[in-house]
Parts: structure tokens; C-alpha cells; sequence
């Protein structure tokens, strides 16, 4: 494969709009005498903007044959391309690759590059070495404008990039758009930054603005985003610089005190391995539940038993009742939905119709796009399910917690933890929770901790998101802090008694006044 026969999502090609590139150019101190490079420039947007402004010291890279063109870009990969460390501007749009989708000649040049190879792995996107390099080519006071995802400054993978800049400079203005439409065919949560390389140890305050509606930006938002004035659903920050190895939250000094309030109230002697160096020892929602994602179906439409279907003894006996995630509310589950489920050793079409008339006459006229389904584990019949994850977890005889997979959290201050008795099951789109053996914590205290106003703050600024989409799969909730209970303590004891108490009357009665109460009970357990 050659770069001219690589299409745009091979090419990671996501062309910047003008309004945007003109907002990031807006943001440089720079002279038009400075030495600029585009390490991608795509369409050209910054080199005509760069032109138009009078800068007339430009360096582009472009790999698309199709797109390079112009005396200043140059057909070649900026990740090969030998540069001396004297550019005064690095301005542009990296290309965003997953590694998995990465065409095998981009793979093998990053797997002789020395940078990549001294900070990143398979685990990490494209992006990274534009970032890194781009800083690397910079001269002392040099700038670095970047737009691109905005998952690089939480994600576990890429700690090495962001210690790597903590290292060599500071960052001056951080613009996050979330999921603002900025891209056309992408789904992606955007940051534009500033970013000065620096060996000085005196740093600035980061000016940060959260750009928080779900709208297309026009450039009247962007002035205004620059003058940081008041817009709706847009909240303006100054942070002092980060640390190395410290997470990365962009939250008020107020909120990430309570959030270390948090967390210092679950440290334990011997707790789980999680969050930073500064929390070697803290308990874990892992650590007192068990939790798996939902069973898979894969024609959910297909395996929904109407609620007026006169069904049999057998028939009764071989479905289930399941919850999906739009069933689910904080506290409470709502009215499940009976499925089929039939035991594995039916395989026979002949023998399911006999043992299951109605159910038969439901199923057959969706049998083409049932057997047209994903085979997780070889060939199945259609009236099987397709994935049945975690089903020896989900048999328990024992209550559990729901959850949705993924949450959105951008108008809300709550994720919906429900409880569930049992034998009710979740589908693909629900995690659930189950007290561990030896759990002395019951399933009421860990559903309203889950619940408390502060745990659902540590989710939105520590938890695994994209944009402002949480995600709750197996790892993602493990890592959730917990605060156990201190057994030889009489005051915790009674606390978690009456918490258990609470909740219990609250589910029974459907009293969502009792939370207010729940919550002050816990007050003085996470100071």
C-alpha cells in the first residue's frame, strides 16, 4: 500500500474550517518574521491564513500526493522528516489514527522512529507523535497550536506525552469544545491548545475555557470564547500548571478539594493499586463488587415478548425479565421487558416450535437478520442469544445494581445506579454490580454511595469518557473509589445502618424525598 491508493480515514483527514483555524492563529505571539511549520496541512486553511497575514517564513509536510502542492509543502511524512529545533510556531491539525487502524507503511516507519519508540506503544493514536514532535522541533519560547481529540489528556496510555510536555514547557490557553460539531464525519471530542516550550520554572496559571453546549460554533462564539465572555454553558478557568504524573482535571480549586476530600476518605492500609502515586491506597468499588457487562442478544427487537402474549408453562419457565438502560433512573429500575431465552440444547427448529409455539411465531419472521448476526462463539440458531456474557454472574440469587454502559453526563448531576432484585438481567448496554463473598458493605450502602452527589463528580472529572460521554464497563467502575466501612468503629456502624435502612424504605416506598437524608448520612463518612 502506498499513500496515493490510502483513502481519508486511512489518511486520519479531518480538514480543519477556516473560523477555527483563524481562532488558533489568533492565539500566537508571534511575528510574521517567525520560522512556522504545518506538520499535515491538509487543505492548506493555515498556510493561507498564514500568507494572508504576512508570514512568509513557512515549512509544510503533507503525505497526500492529492493535497501537496505549493512551494512550501513538501510530499513526505513530518514523523521521518530530519528538523533542526528552530521553529518559532508549530500550528495545525495532526491526523488521528488509532494504531489498529494504522496502514501497515505507517506502522513499520513509527516502529524505526526513535521517539515513538522511547514514549509510546501500540496502545497509543497517530496524534501523539505530531504532538511531541511538534514540540521537539521548537526553539525555546517557540508555541505549539494544536487541534485535535481530547482524550490524550486522560487516558492512561498517553501519561508518557503528557509528562513529556510537563517537562518542556507549560500550556498557556486550553480551549475544550466537547461534542461542539466541529469536524464533518466525526464524532470526537476537540481541544485547542496552546502550549509554550519552556526550561523556565516559573509557569503561568493555565487559562482554560469548557465550551459545554452541543452546537456548531460560529466565529461570534470564538471571539467571544477568546475575550472570555459570558456565553451559556461555558465556564471560564484559571489552573495553576499540572504535575508530573498527576491526573489531568479541569475543575475549579473548590471542586478537586472535595474530590481529594474524597478519595483521602477511603484510603485503607492494604487497598487497590489505583489512581495516582498520591493514592497507592485507596479502596476501590473493585474491591467489595463483582461486575459484568450485559449479555448480548443482537436482535434485541426479536426477543421482546409483548406484554398481552398468552405464553406456556414452558414458555413462562424459559424467558427472563431484562432491563436496558432506558429503564434505569437513580435508585430505581422501571417496568423490565420479558425476553426469550432459550436453553442451549435446542437446536432444532422442529423441537422449538413444538416447545414454543408462540415464541416461534415471533421469532421466524425476523429468522434472516437473526441468523445474519454477529457469531461470537461459531454458528447458532436464531432463536439463540448471541453473546450470553457473564451469564453464571448474572443467575446469582442475590439482589444487584444496574448501570448504563455509557452515560451521557452534559445536562445532568447524576448517573443512574438502579437497583435490581434478582433474577433480573441486564442486556449489552447495562453493567452490573454484585457484592464480592465477604462483603460486609450491603448492596443498599454501595447503591447510595454510587448515587452521592460527590462520587458522581469524581465520575465526571476522573472517570473514562469521551466528550461528555462516561463509560461504565467492568474497568471503568472498578476504579471508582469506595468508602468501606471501619467495622471497630460504633459511629460508622450506626451510619451504615441507617443508610441500609433508608434505602431499603426509599426502594419500598418509591420516596425519593428520603435521598436528601441518605446523602447527610454520608456527609461525615467522606470528610
Amino acid at each position: 500500500m502506498t499513500s496515493e491508493n490510502l483513502d481519508r480515514k486511512n489518511l486520519g483527514q479531518y480538514f480543519t474550517p477556516r473560523d477555527i483555524a483563524s481562532f488558533m492563529l489568533d492565539l500566537s505571539q508571534t511575528s510574521t518574521n517567525a520560522k512556522v511549520l504545518e506538520p499535515s496541512s491538509g487543505e492548506g486553511v493555515f498556510l493561507d491564513l498564514l500568507e494572508e497575514r504576512g508570514y512568509n517564513n513557512l515549512l509544510a509536510f503533507e503525505i497526500d500526493p492529492k493535497l501537496a502542492h505549493g512551494r512550501t509543502v513538501k510530499c513526505a511524512s513530518f514523523v521521518s522528516a530530519n528538523l533542526q529545533r528552530d521553529f518559532d510556531l508549530v500550528i495545525g491539525n495532526p491526523p488521528y489514527i488509532r494504531w489498529k487502524n494504522l496502514p501497515h507503511e505507517f506502522k513499520n516507519e513509527l516502529e524505526s522512529n526513535s521517539l515513538w519508540q522511547n514514549y509510546f506503544n501500540a496502545l497509543c493514536d497517530y496524534a501523539y507523535i505530531f504532538i511531541l514532535k511538534g514540540v521537539e522541533v521548537l526553539k525555546d519560547g517557540g508555541e505549539l497550536i494544536f487541534i485535535c481529540p481530547e482524550y490524550w489528556m486522560n487516558t492512561t496510555h498517553a501519561v508518557s506525552l503528557r509528562n513529556y510536555l510537563l517537562d518542556h514547557g507549560y500550556f498557556s490557553n486550553i480551549y475544550i469544545f466537547n461534542e461542539a460539531p466541529i469536524f464533518k464525519g466525526a464524532t470526537v471530542s476537540s481541544v485547542v491548545f496552546r502550549f509554550v516550550k519552556s526550561a523556565a520554572k516559573e509557569r503561568p496559571a493555565m487559562r482554560i475555557a469548557k465550551f459545554n453546549q452541543k452546537k456548531r460554533i460560529d466565529s461570534d462564539v470564538l471571539k467571544k470564547l477568546q475575550n472570555r465572555e459570558p456565553i451559556d454553558d461555558v465556564e471560564y478557568l484559571e489552573l495553576p500548571q499540572f504535575e508530573i504524573n498527576e491526573r489531568w482535571v479541569f475543575a475549579a480549586k473548590e471542586e478537586t478539594d472535595q474530590l481529594k476530600s474524597l478519595m483521602e476518605s477511603c484510603r485503607i492500609a492494604n487497598g487497590s493499586k489505583y489512581l495516582d502515586n498520591n493514592y497507592a491506597t485507596i479502596a476501590t468499588v473493585g474491591d467489595v463488587c463483582d461486575i459484568g457487562n450485559g449479555m448480548v442478544s443482537g436482535l434485541d427487537k426479536a426477543f421482546q415478548v409483548p406484554e398481552d402474549l398468552h405464553l406456556t408453562e414452558t414458555e413462562q419457565r424459559d424467558s427472563i425479565l431484562v432491563y436496558k438502560a432506558k429503564d434505569l433512573s437513580p435508585y430505581f429500575a422501571l417496568k423490565p421487558t420479558r425476553y426469550v431465552y432459550i436453553p442451549e440444547n435446542i437446536t432444532d427448529e422442529s423441537e422449538f416450535e413444538r416447545l414454543y409455539p408462540h415464541f416461534h411465531a415471533l421469532m421466524r419472521p425476523c429468522a434472516e437478520q437473526l441468523n445474519s448476526r454477529y457469531q461470537y462463539n461459531g454458528r447458532i440458531s436464531y432463536w439463540q442469544w448471541c453473546f450470553k456474557r457473564n451469564e453464571k454472574l448474572f443467575s446469582r440469587n442475590e439482589p444487584r445494581i444496574f448501570v448504563p454502559c455509557k452515560e451521557r453526563i452534559s445536562a445532568k448531576s447524576f448517573v443512574r445506579f438502579a437497583f435490581a432484585d434478582s433474577g433480573f438481567y441486564p442486556t449489552q448496554d447495562v453493567s452490573a454490580l454484585f457484592r464480592k463473598k465477604g462483603t460486609k458493605e450491603s448492596i443498599e450502602y454501595i447503591l447510595a454511595y454510587l448515587n452521592h452527589p460527590l462520587v458522581f463528580k469524581w465520575i465526571k472529572y476522573y472517570g473514562i469518557s469521551k466528550g461528555n460521554i462516561v463509560e461504565f464497563s467492568e474497568k471503568p467502575l472498578a476504579s471508582i473509589p469506595f468508602r468501606k466501612i471501619n467495622w471497630e468503629n460504633e459511629r460508622e456502624k450506626a451510619a451504615h445502618k441507617r443508610i441500609t435502612t433508608l434505602v431499603k424504605e426509599l426502594l419500598d416506598n418509591k420516596d425519593a424525598s428520603l435521598i436528601c437524608e441518605i446523602n447527610k448520612q454520608f456527609e461525615e463518612l467522606l470528610k
